[in-house]
């Protein structure tokens, strides 16, 4: 139960709003047995779009460049 609202709390706070509902859904429909196998393979997934996306480079160059 610890590990889910945490999990949660990443997935808030890392994706967008829509990113996040999707989780929510995920953990609601799944079953325990395979839920946290899944949610990783997702979170690797959404981290490597994350990674790729012009959006975020632009942003992360923007940090360090102030």
């Amino acid at each position: 139960m610890q590990r889910n609202r945490f999990i949660s709390a990443i997935a808030f706070s890392s994706f967008t709003l829509n990113q996040f509902t999707f989780f929510t859904i995920v953990q609601n429909v799944l079953s325990q047995k395979y839920k946290s196998l899944i949610i990783n393979k997702l979170f690797l997934i959404f981290d490597n779009i994350k990674r790729h996306s012009p959006f975020s480079k632009k942003f992360h160059f923007s940090l360090f460049k102030t």
